[in-house]
């Protein structure tokens, strides 16, 4: 696991202290929601003579009714690289919600998840970054959101994220992609 990702779930381990997980921690039961995002990733690190895995994409998130400061998801996305690295992106991904805060209009919250991520950038042999079809993806973003009266109960929110990418060793090629994400999007 990369350590960064390994410090990001720590902090939050630490965070979610056992009362949290109580039906009677959060005032209000967290309904299930849907949500559209539209991110942005670039690269964190930028590794010698190695060009930069940036793309940009959009997702659908679905997130289960909660009685607790904790929410699952499941999400699904696709994109494209920029510049010369492939020419399409897709993943799917299941993680974690902490909720810090929750008021009739603002919530704060911590996300991490992982699944999979599908690219053609492997065909690009003049890099080492993406090794395989098949990528594994770790995501960890603090996000916060918020509910203004005109959008009847939607909740707009914004996200930054840090995201790594790698085969896991089952390629030649497997530097792995660090990345730096910005998301906005709509709950319903």
């Amino acid at each position: 696991m990369n350590p960064r990702l390994a410090i990001l779930l720590a902090v939050m381990a630490a965070a979610v202290a056992p009362d949290a997980l109580r039906a009677d921690a959060v005032a209000t039961v967290r309904p299930a929601a849907c949500e559209f995002v539209v991110a942005g990733h670039r690269a964190l690190m930028h590794r010698e003579a190695q060009p930069d895995f940036d793309y940009d994409s959009v997702e659908v998130r679905w997130l289960r009714a909660s009685r607790t400061a904790v929410q699952w998801l499941l999400g699904v996305g696709a994109g494209k690289p920029r510049g010369e690295f492939g020419s399409y992106v897709a993943m799917g991904f299941g993680g974690l919600r902490y909720y810090f805060d929750h008021s009739p209009s603002v919530d704060v919250y911590l996300q991490v998840d992982s699944g999979v991520f599908v690219t053609d950038a492997n065909r690009v042999h003049s890099q080492r970054l993406i090794g395989n079809t098949l990528e594994f993806r770790s995501q960890g973003a603090l996000g916060a959101g918020w509910r203004p009266a005109w959008l009847h109960g939607r909740t707009m929110f914004a996200e930054v994220d840090y995201e790594h990418i790698s085969n896991a060793g089952l390629a030649r090629r497997n530097l792995g992609a660090d990345d730096f994400g910005l998301a906005f999007g709509l709950r319903w």
